[in-house]
């Protein structure tokens, strides 16, 4: 316990006081977490989440969706070209004029 001087009336008070016996005034101590505080932390975390989101689907690639058309694709290029009875060469050129693609 210590002797401080009150804010408002600078008359000599308790350090443990919670208002001034003098003047009245307040003495009670504001809440360490505030709204700001609070609107500030879930702000920065917000930035955070989708800094590391964006970063982290940067580079990947989702095949799923994509494979399927292009499986689709490529079954259809092999239809048309199975039709004209090519071989060889002149059916991998049909095949990629008509949009076969590999798969990776």
């Amino acid at each position: 316990m210590a002797i401080i001087k009150c804010g408002e009336c600078l008359n000599e008070i308790s350090s443990t006081t919670k208002s001034c016996p003098h003047c009245g005034a307040n003495f009670e101590k504001k809440p360490i977490i505030t709204f700001k505080r609070v609107m500030k932390l879930l702000l920065i975390s917000f930035f955070i989440y989708f800094f590391i989101s964006a970063v982290k689907s940067s580079g990947d690639i989702d095949y799923s969706n994509n494979n399927s058309t292009i499986r689709d694709n490529n079954e259809r290029a092999k239809n048309i070209c199975l039709k004209t009875n090519l071989m060889g060469d002149a059916f991998d050129k049909c095949l990629i004029n008509n949009g076969y693609k590999l798969i990776h």
